[in-house]
């Protein structure tokens, strides 16, 4: 069978392009091409034996002479570029008669020729370059090309076919030029000391590694500005320094990769120290007659009226949506940790809080290592149906509640609710390959809730100790929640040593200590809770749920008023607010 991309990428070196192959779900390189490719046709041949479905991409900017607009569409999850496009276009004049191609979301991709630049001049790759949805793909950049389809079979396709032409436009190419600045010589410059040198170590321990395909080249030249512009640091201390953070990297860095974006973090980082990660045009609507604009920053200053308002996703429980934070929900950019001993309902809340969530219109995404996708679906589907689970499980249900699944799982499939289980990504789960579910589920569905089943299931980075794990993983979560702006509501089961003693109002739940993590997770959570279940002797259909706030850093819950009560229905699995049992909803077995 001919495979049309290794065919399309042997021509596309013929015109000088350098290629290399993606992956179909996620559209992340499967090779390292940061260090460079061969660039033969044997190579190609060699990487299209390995991956026979991969998509064919094109490294941006003088590796293949190449400067792509990008531009982004709504369908894609994306913004509105096509409206920044047309804007522009109307303004200064269209952008077109040039190599175009058609993305699988609707948006388009403008090829040009890399432009010959003076030396004091660069254009680096950027998101939103031109505006909203419209980026800029250049050097350390790549573009997937056709004749690419993506594992949902949605193609990349040409549409204009024209020789790719020279930046037709001077406002274009105003607009995504940056000029360097002088790199005065290092012995002009005041070296760090060894104070600087251990508050920027410091500060990368408290730094989310870089993952490719997740925006890690980015990331990383971020890391080098701070530790060129804000800690002046000499190459052999930078080098010294980010040595442990560098380890955490998926892939890490050579040391001729770092120093590179070291020294390019030099020449082009802009304003001053302590603003080194700024970039002045994005903000200069935002700092008119600012007496802070000197410095290169935007003051927000302090009327609480200038902040966004904090989201809160609704669990549909109405005990935990008023007494969690008091405000309708979980928090964005937060950690809520749900802890407990085995089969005391942890997941069974977790999961009832996300489906909930996602049948009110919101984002969702469980991250399942434990169990399946379909077992988790299958849950869902109970506990919305109040079909006991082992009834699905066996298929014995009557004629009746056949007709009630179907109308469950119709109803189920329209929520943007997505399960994913160890079929989503390679080997054993880690805090890396955590963050880049979460990071392509928030690109491509605009996740804003996340669970994650269980915390115990992330496996620890190759040479770290169980303290080391802990740690990382519990810093990892709470940057997870901060970076992609979600709710992240954790499962944790308790260590085996925990004191299983069931809790009192006086005696109170286990402390985070005894849970797994516990010795940094339930400081970098804002609410945590322990769970309790309590079956009715007489009523086997029904039992209790305790919640044991055993944090709530948003809350005004008092002390003395820490335990959240809910109904639980084994059989389905489902979990509601308490009932009155005297009147209350009753669901057959």
């Amino acid at each position: 069978m001919t495979n049309n991309a290794l065919e399309a990428a042997i021509k596309y070196l013929s015109l000088g392009w350098r290629c290399i192959p993606i992956n179909p779900e996620d559209k992340s390189a499967l090779v390292k091409w940061k260090t460079g490719t061969k660039g033969t046709v044997d190579q190609l041949k060699e990487w299209w034996t390995q991956w026979p479905n991969a998509m064919v991409a094109v490294l941006t900017g003088p590796a293949s002479g190449l400067l792509v607009v990008d531009v982004d569409t709504v369908e894609g999850g994306h913004q509105d570029g096509m409206a920044t496009l047309r804007a522009l276009q109307a303004q200064y004049g269209p952008l077109n008669g040039t190599l175009e191609a058609r993305t699988p979301s609707g948006g388009i991709h403008l090829y040009y020729a890399w432009p010959d630049l003076e030396e004091s001049v660069t254009i680096p790759t950027k998101a939103n370059a031109l505006g909203p949805g419209v980026d800029i793909k250049s050097r350390g950049g790549y573009v997937i090309l056709p004749p690419s389809i993506r594992a949902d079979g949605k193609p990349y396709e040409w549409v204009d076919e024209s020789e790719v032409v020279e930046i037709p436009n001077d406002w274009l190419v105003e607009r995504i030029t940056k000029r360097i600045r002088d790199n005065p010589p290092e012995s002009s410059k005041a070296e760090a000391t060894f104070e600087d040198v251990a508050r920027f170590v410091e500060e990368l321990t408290r730094t989310p590694p870089a993952i490719e395909g997740s925006g890690g080249d980015t990331h990383t030249f971020q890391t080098c500005c701070r530790a060129a512009v804000d800690y002046k640091l000499t190459r052999e201390q930078f080098l010294t320094a980010i040595a442990d953070w560098n380890k955490r990297c998926s892939p890490p860095w050579t040391e001729d990769e770092l120093l590179q974006k070291f020294e390019n973090a030099k020449k082009y980082a802009t304003g001053q120290p302590g603003a080194a990660l700024v970039d002045r045009h994005d903000v200069d609507e935002q700092i008119n007659n600012d007496p802070f604009a000197q410095f290169g920053i935007a003051a927000i200053g302090n009327n609480p009226a200038t902040f966004a308002p904090v989201e809160h996703i609704p669990t549909g429980i109405e005990a935990i949506d008023d007494r969690i934070n008091g405000l309708g929900g979980l928090r964005s950019k937060s950690v809520t940790l749900i802890c407990g001993k085995p089969g005391e309902g942890k997941s069974t809340v977790a999961v009832q809080i996300a489906a909930n969530a996602a049948a009110e219109g919101c984002p969702v995404g469980i991250i399942s290592a434990e169990l399946d996708s379909t077992d988790v679906f299958r849950l869902v589907a109970a506990q919305h149906s109040r079909i006991p689970r082992w009834k699905l499980e066996t298929n014995k249900v009557t004629n009746s509640e056949a007709g009630d699944y179907r109308r469950t799982k119709e109803a189920i499939d329209g929520w943007p609710l997505h399960i994913l289980d160890s079929n989503a990504w390679i080997g054993a789960l880690d805090r890396n390959k955590l963050r880049s579910v979460v990071a392509k589920g928030v690109e491509a569905y605009g996740w804003k809730l996340v669970v994650l089943d269980y915390l115990g299931l992330l496996a620890p980075v190759s040479g770290e100790n169980s303290f080391e794990t802990d740690l990382e993983n519990s810093t990892a979560i709470k940057y997870l929640a901060r970076d992609f702006d979600i709710a992240l509501l954790v499962v944790s089961a308790m260590r085996k040593s925990a004191n299983f003693a069931k809790p009192t109002k006086s005696k109170g739940a286990p402390s985070l200590d005894e849970v797994t993590g516990a010795a940094r997770i339930g400081y970098d959570a804002a609410n945590a809770f322990y769970i309790q279940s309590n079956l009715d002797k007489h009523r086997p259909d029904r039992g209790l749920l305790e919640l044991w706030c055993q944090k709530s850093r948003y809350s005004g819950l008092a002390k003395t008023d820490k335990v959240i009560t809910l109904t639980w229905h084994p059989y389905s699995g489902a979990v509601t607010d308490k009932l009155n049992y005297a009147h209350g909803d009753d669901y057959a077995a």
